[in-house]
């Protein structure tokens, strides 16, 4: 379940940062463990409930921490500027 929650997370919320990310996965993986400890639930659900608490809660918490994750978009930009930057070794002339 955590593990599907964090592709999702990935896949489907660009704006989740890594601080986020982790948190979505260490409630999922503690709410996965008190549900086999303490309820009768089919183990059939286990996926959806752990992917679904990974998920909302890695999107939660990125947001009330304020971080964000980088858009393809940016992520190409920054790269430009970066290479931008770089020196060159090699001249043509």
């Amino acid at each position: 379940g955590p593990i599907l929650g964090l592709f999702l997370l990935n896949a489907l919320a660009r704006r989740v940062g890594p601080r986020g990310a982790l948190a979505g996965v260490t409630l999922g993986v503690l709410v996965m463990t008190l549900v086999w400890l303490w309820l009768r639930v089919s183990w059939q659900w286990y996926v959806l409930i752990g992917a679904t608490v990974t998920f909302a809660s890695g999107v939660t918490l990125s947001a009330l921490l304020g971080e964000r994750g980088q858009t393809p978009a940016s992520a190409a930009l920054e790269a430009d500027d970066n290479a931008a930057k770089c020196p060159t070794k090699f001249k043509s002339e």
